[in-house]
């Protein structure tokens, strides 16, 4: 309902239990009359764009703009998806799981700018730790697998190194 209906989106970040924007508002262009922006809105996996929809633009025909976060702001593409925090160091990156969802086993990718020891924790939502692993990788493009059998639902698996923390989250199904 912002200015008279046209709407708008704002990004923010958790951390922990706290929100705090981001920025600021975001306005599509060329919206006619009161749009109503932001009625509905997805955003991708990574938080770095949002589609935003306007049902009521151009006399109820609707519309929808997209908005791409620079790498800068909101969220990058890789990054901590519990906290929202983003890695400190360039050529650290956690891909996600494939397949996703997975059944018995799945691989996860990674790269890491130096050799390095790192730590894997796949946790259940209720935060419960299910599974830890401490390897040693040679610096440049990884993979992991693990084996997923018996489990089921929703978990996020986190990565500490020395480059900095990232978590994504997977879904396993029987």
């Amino acid at each position: 309902g912002d200015n008279t209906n046209v709407g708008a989106m704002w990004g923010a970040k958790r951390s922990g239990t706290t929100w705090t924007q981001q920025g600021n508002k975001k306005v599509g262009t060329g919206a006619s009359g009161a749009a109503r922006q932001g009625t509905s809105i997805a955003v991708n996996a990574t938080g770095s764009t949002g589609l935003v929809g306007g049902p009521v633009d151009a006399s109820n025909k609707g519309a929808a703009w997209i908005f791409v976060a620079p790498t800068s702001s909101l969220v990058s593409p890789d990054y901590d998806e519990r906290s929202g925090e983003t890695a400190s160091v360039a050529g650290f990156v956690l891909s996600q799981n494939v397949p996703n969802p997975a059944t018995d086993r799945t691989t996860i990718a990674f790269t890491l700018p130096e050799a390095c020891s790192a730590e894997w924790q796949i946790t259940d939502i209720t935060g419960r730790v299910v599974f830890v692993l401490q390897r040693e990788y040679p610096a440049g493009e990884n993979t992991e697998q693990f084996d997923i059998a018996g489990y089921s639902g929703q978990f996020w698996y986190t990565l500490k190194t020395p480059f900095g923390v990232k978590t994504r989250n997977m879904t396993v199904i029987k």
